[in-house]
């Protein structure tokens, strides 16, 4: 009996260097298209920075224990005892930076780092890797920030840091920090030079770019 012999042809060299060509192609440009889809981090962040600091604010004016006087509004300074028996303002001047981390409840304090508006500061960090850093002024002696906005109003200023890490390896607090400015009244407004665009690449410009970002990524 004669047996038959099939010729198997296998692939050759440049037909599987060929193959892997294109499948590494697809898969880069599907990549990009994934990164393209995610939110960024750091928008993300300072976005929900900007809420917290909008919705603890509030909290606060319209607590009528924390802050008994409308017409004080945050610039009342009189020590206030919480629920738990904690007195907040003991501090000469820390009152609203006391009562903010308290009503944030951050996951950790005392961070040594940068803060703008004072000489003493406290810095602490909440669950969504955000550090916040506040100083011990009150809302008198914040200084005018006449470099910001036409109106010449006192803001006291809220440091944010959507990388804390990173501007503290690489020592970047001017660049990567971005600030939030609170008025006694309740009122607040980024911090951003009058000719500030968004195409400038400064923090300013930068904290107003990520407040109207689309989307916050909720992290766990």
């Amino acid at each position: 009996m004669v047996k038959l012999i099939k010729n198997k042809r296998a692939f050759t060299v440049v037909e599987i260097l060929l193959t892997l060509s294109i499948l590494g192609f697809i898969l880069l440009m599907v990549t990009l298209n994934a990164r393209k889809q995610l939110p960024d981090l750091h928008k993300a962040r300072y976005k929900k920075a900007y809420l917290t600091v909008e919705k603890t604010v509030s909290e606060l004016i319209n607590d009528e224990q924390m802050y008994p006087s409308l017409f004080l509004g945050l610039k009342y300074l009189e020590t206030v005892v919480t629920e738990f028996g904690e007195p907040i303002g003991i501090v000469q001047n820390a009152k609203f930076r006391d009562a903010f981390i308290y009503t944030v409840d951050p996951i950790k304090e005392d961070i040594p780092c940068q803060c703008l508006g004072g000489k003493d500061c406290k810095c602490f960090m909440t669950d969504d890797g955000v550090v916040y850093g506040i100083p011990d002024t009150d809302f008198e002696n914040v200084g005018v920030l006449s470099n910001f906005y036409d109106e010449r109003v006192k803001y006291l200023p809220i440091t944010v840091y959507t990388d804390f890490e990173k501007s503290q390896k690489n020592n970047t607090f001017s660049e990567d920090a971005m600030y939030i400015g609170v008025q006694y009244d309740g009122n607040i407004k980024i911090f951003h030079p009058a000719k500030c665009t968004v195409k400038d690449k400064n923090r300013y410009c930068k904290a107003e770019e990520y407040l109207m970002s689309d989307s916050i990524k909720k992290e766990k």
